[in-house]
């Protein structure tokens, strides 16, 4: 017959070992998360946000001052400041621009920019479709240096009759404290509203498309759209949509809200376990 102190300390042995592998079965949050912090999510938003800041600089740049045939439309509507310069060659292979941001000009968003695109794009005999390469010199965004490259391909009607634009990247993002991201990708973007009032205020795009970020540690996540992120240019920040966020390990989503203009976002581990995040700029 077991002694009752022995009884015990089996029990209590049993009930340590059960809760040993209840917790190994079911990680804390704090484990399960650990790759998807909320300053990790935001650092690798910030990224993104920076890459997606330029799509909408160069899709403005080249498709109303292009196809509207108004040099000076875009500046006087506040989207594109009176800061920035212009130099354009017409040749018999297209257009050849270059802009100049200076050595710091404040766009609309409050951002600052430095440095030059430089933009080669041809525009077909219809003025329905444009395609375009952009080069960065001595470019940055609040103090991150970007290098490398995009090409756009613009198209005035999709199937929906709306603006849409395929954006290739392959770019590289230093920041002060020389960390880094190396960004590819494609993503398509619809001009949904706006594209006919010159006013960069009511411009609303949707984002879809998979883009892969490379950190100074050689890990790479991968982004990719489950629902359409949107873009509305009076307000500094993605307003709605899901992003998932992968990689070799993990993977969690990242919901923007239902269209309202805040900082706010959630993250959606596959456990269901949520995490509300500030996003930063």
């Amino acid at each position: 017959m077991i002694s009752s102190p022995t009884k015990f300390m089996t029990g209590l042995l049993l009930s340590s070992v059960i809760f040993l592998s209840c917790e190994k079965d079911n990680p804390a949050p704090e484990e399960e998360s650990a790759d998807f912090k909320s300053e990790a999510v935001t650092g690798r938003m910030q990224a993104d946000e920076i890459s997606l800041q330029i799509d909408d600089l160069i899709e403005i740049i080249v498709v109303q001052e292009v196809l509207a045939s108004k040099p000076n439309e875009v500046s006087g509507k506040g989207y594109v400041p009176e800061c920035v310069s212009f130099t354009t060659e017409f040749t018999s292979d297209g257009v050849a621009r270059i802009v100049d941001f200076g050595e710091g000009c404040t766009i609309y968003s409050g951002d600052v920019i430095s440095g030059k695109l430089l933009m080669e794009y041809v525009v077909d005999e219809s003025y329905s479709e444009i395609t375009g390469l952009v080069v960065f010199e001595d470019f940055a965004v609040n103090g991150v240096t970007v290098i490398g490259s995009k090409n756009l391909v613009y198209v005035t009607e999709n199937a929906d009759g709306k603006p849409q634009a395929d954006v290739e990247t392959n770019i590289k993002m230093t920041w002060p404290e020389e960390n880094y991201y190396e960004s590819t990708g494609t993503v398509t973007r619809v001009w949904e509203e706006g594209y006919e009032s010159y006013n960069w205020e009511d411009n609303v795009f949707s984002v879809t498309g998979t883009r892969n970020f490379k950190n100074e540690e050689a890990i790479t996540y991968t982004f990719s759209t489950e629902t359409p992120l949107i873009r509305d240019l009076s307000c500094r920040y993605i307003i709605s949509g899901i992003l998932v966020i992968s990689n070799e390990d993990y993977s969690a989503a990242l919901d923007f809200g239902d269209g309202y203009c805040d900082s706010k976002a959630t993250i959606i581990l596959p456990s269901g376990l949520t995490k509300n995040v500030e996003l930063s700029r």
